[in-house]
């Protein structure tokens, strides 16, 4: 699941780079100066948004387990 969303994000930053330098460079009359800029400057985005969606879900899951892991605990302890 986290690498499905970390590619499809990664995957909708570039092309979306891709497409607005291609319109970009389209509109001034240029060849690639927009295209180019845009889809170099989308890599660091790109993995800055897949860095938060991974820690995102790193840490709803480390919170799950801890939740279990105090219920558990507390079972235990009422047993006594």
């Amino acid at each position: 699941m986290v690498a499905g969303q970390a590619g499809c994000w990664l995957t909708i930053t570039v092309f979306g780079a891709l497409f607005a330098g291609m319109w970009l460079d389209a509109q001034f009359g240029l060849r690639g100066p927009f295209t180019v800029g845009l889809v170099i400057v989308s890599v660091p985005v790109s993995l800055y948004i897949v860095l938060r969606i991974v820690l995102r879900l790193v840490n709803a899951i480390q919170q799950q387990s801890s939740e279990k892991l105090n219920t558990s605990h507390q079972s235990k302890e009422g047993d006594l």
